[in-house]
């Protein structure tokens, strides 16, 4: 059995939420005051080596099994989680050793019935046990862990119990990374429903170049702001480090931000992914406690590559290095990348669980999926084809003035990658604009069924809104005159990526080989092709008469108007349509609000039923929660409307988390909207360009 005297409970501290002060107030323990190990709540062994395990009240052990359903193993303690949470297959039938790490903390919070879930309480336990184990072959540098909760399993609750755990053993000094500063609130508000008051501050309250003066605590900090630099070239990062002191703790959530880490083929590794892996450098600080936290970490084994406390690679294992890593894994597919995930769960170094889609137990219900189809109407079809041939005559043209001006055989490429990254761009934004009148259908038969509703969209079209209105302060023209659709992305292309520079071929003497310089005119100038100025010429007013619709944010504002609209997106200024009919250029900021609350505000309104449409872009995906949550005065049943979709696959999951967690008042329902069209002429000469 765990032996149970090692710890004497009088003489250890007792933390208490003090709500008046910035600070823990502490008293010395008495009998009967309300502390524990955390371990206590273990299951003692057997006698023959086995593990005693805790079953399900109905004995239903093959329920587990089928239904893939997750299982704390070791443990009893610590509430019932409210929903269903379930692994993937291949991690359920992995059982993790039995561990013996003892935690503190308040025992009000992790016996049952108590704030923190049985699941939370068992990240808490591992998380210990891997920061007190060292990594093979190196001594000196602690273990991490990472924690690939999806939505429903409330991380928020896991790491701050990580923190707290940490804080009775004197280790007060924790930097928190996040994706934006706005969620902040969201772990000031778990910690009020904990009752505890460990002292927060943003990173940006300090410059670069200051000091930290924060006693202890977490710092909070975004990604965007560990890279930061002062005008003298004081690092943030540097700052951070300094104050974390040897053994501090470093919490990267929504750590997928640093997924880019690892680049090859003259790629650069981006900022973020260098920042995240030098803050917790094995040789400087091998003294840190790093915590992983993503629900989608790694859609690809490259994104792996921040995780350097994980110890898959390296001394002490098989592979040398990384890239190593990453080409073994890759050659062996997604049954190689399961295996590492099972190998980590069999380590104690990873865990996973997410909230059930099924029927929840409380309720009765489960989420809902529908699809809704957009038939083209004659008149969109018409939009589509026109703007189809005049893709067509662009790259047609185009074609042409590379071989008028002698360009071809150097910027061939960059204007055909121009060219087709610009009309992935605009396709999309106009099938998405088709969609909104069968959108704002639904959105109305949505709402006299007494339900809220969430609307994903990718692009908010605030660049192209930016340079319009640029030309209305240079040429004074009126806002109603511009064009805020997407035909503006195919003026911009041919305005700046058409070729009418003329080039000539001159051969190098010494390596005799051929470059290309600009021809130029008596007095230095550029001299350009005329039929190739002709050609663009051409183009231009062509696509002046095309007719394109709207961005589809807009549509939906102004048909339900910004009073009834949460729009929790990273544009600034927005064009709102006046009672009159005429436009104006406004900032999305309301009256007495900082702008960087903005997003935080119109989800408070959503959530306290001010408004019921709420349309989020990828800013608010992260992090946020729309749900219909049981504390929220907004209870209506959500209905998700997917009316675009994000360009990768773990964006979409994220977004579909910020309408599904647990504690739901009602079901979800998702909407997958989708058009519907005939295959042109331009579509297969697209397919068979992508093919060369």
């Amino acid at each position: 059995m765990l032996n149970q005297g090692q710890t004497d409970f009088n003489k250890t501290e007792f933390i208490t939420a003090d709500n008046s002060t910035d600070d823990f107030s502490f008293k010395p323990l008495t009998n009967g005051d309300n502390f524990a190990e955390t371990n206590q709540n273990i299951l003692p062994d057997s006698g023959d080596g086995s593990t005693l395990v805790q079953t399900t009240k109905n004995g239903a052990e093959n329920n587990f099994a089928e239904e893939n359903l997750y299982r704390c193993y070791h443990l009893t303690g610590g509430a019932k989680h409210p929903g269903r949470i379930v692994e993937t297959p291949g991690l359920a039938n992995i059982k993790p050793p039995r561990p013996t790490y003892r935690p503190r903390l308040p025992k009000r919070i992790i016996e049952t019935g108590g704030d923190v879930w049985e699941i939370q309480l068992e990240r808490i336990i591992y998380a210990g046990q891997a920061h007190t184990q060292f990594l093979s072959g190196d001594n000196a540098v602690r273990a991490g862990i990472s924690i690939g909760d999806g939505t429903g399993v409330c991380k928020t609750t896991t790491l701050l119990g990580i923190i707290l755990d940490n804080w009775f053993s004197g280790r007060r000094r924790t930097i928190w990374f996040s994706v934006k500063s706005d969620l902040i609130k969201a772990v000031k508000d778990e910690m009020q429903r904990l009752k505890i008051n460990i002292p927060i501050q943003l990173v940006n309250d300090y410059k670069p170049e200051e000091k930290i003066t924060l006693s202890k605590g977490i710092v909070f900090c975004t990604y965007g702001s560990l890279i930061a630099k002062s005008r003298k070239g004081q690092r943030r990062i540097d700052q951070l480090t300094e104050w974390l002191g040897s053994d501090g703790i470093l919490i990267f959530d929504e750590g997928h931000k640093a997924k880019n880490f690892f680049a090859e083929n003259e790629r650069k590794a981006t900022q973020t992914g260098a920042a995240v892996v030098e803050i917790q450098d094995v040789e400087k600080f091998p003294g840190f406690r790093v915590i992983y936290s993503s629900a989608t970490a790694a859609t690809d084994v490259r994104h792996l590559g921040y995780m350097i406390r994980l110890r898959l690679w390296g001394q002490g294992t098989p592979f040398a290095d990384f890239a190593e890593f990453a080409q073994e894994i890759e050659e062996g597919g997604v049954g190689a990348m399961e295996m590492v995930c099972r190998d980590l769960k069999a380590m104690r170094r990873y865990f996973c669980g997410s909230l059930s889609m099924g029927v929840n137990e409380e309720s009765g219900l489960a989420v809902e999926y529908r699809e809704v189809v957009h038939h083209l109407t004659p008149h969109q079809r018409e939009i589509y084809d026109n703007m189809a041939r005049a893709w067509q005559a662009i790259l047609q043209k185009t074609e042409k003035a590379l071989a008028l001006t002698n360009s071809e055989k150097f910027l061939r490429r960059f204007i055909v990658n121009n060219f087709w990254a610009e009309h992935q761009r605009c396709t999309k934004a106009i099938i998405t604009a088709f969609k909104v009148p069968t959108l704002l259908k639904e959105i109305e038969r949505a709402l006299a069924e007494q339900h809220s509703i969430i609307i994903s969209i990718t692009s908010t079209g605030e660049a192209t809104m930016t340079r319009q209105m640029a030309r209305v302060a240079d040429e004074e023209e009126a806002i109603s005159d511009l064009d805020f659709s997407p035909r503006e992305t195919l003026t911009r292309l041919v305005e700046n990526c058409f070729p009418t520079a003329l080039y000539q071929e001159v051969t190098c003497e010494i390596t005799e080989k051929t470059k290309y310089e600009p021809l130029l005119g008596e007095n230095g100038e550029q001299i350009h092709s005329k039929q190739a100025l002709a050609l663009k010429q051409e183009l231009l007013d062509r696509l002046s008469t095309l007719q394109l619709p709207e961005h589809p944010l807009d549509q939906i504002i102004n048909h339900f108007g910004a009073e009834n609209v949460a729009e929790m997106t990273g544009r600034k200024m927005r064009l709102v349509k006046l009672s009159n009919g005429d436009y104006a250029y406004r900032p999305r900021g309301i009256t007495g609000v900082p702008q960087r609350q903005t997003n935080l505000h119109e989800l408070q309104n959503f959530q306290g039923k001010c408004k019921r449409i709420a349309i989020m872009s990828e800013v608010a995906a992260t992090g946020d929660s729309q749900h219909s949550d049981k504390r929220a005065l907004n209870q209506e049943r959500r209905e998700h409307i997917a009316a675009e979709l994000k360009w990768s696959a773990d964006k979409q999951l994220q977004d579909f988390f910020a309408s599904e967690q647990s504690s739901t008042a009602a079901n979800l329902h998702f909407d997958l909207h989708r058009t519907r069209r005939r295959k042109t002429l331009f579509d297969f000469d697209c397919a068979k360009a992508c093919q060369h």
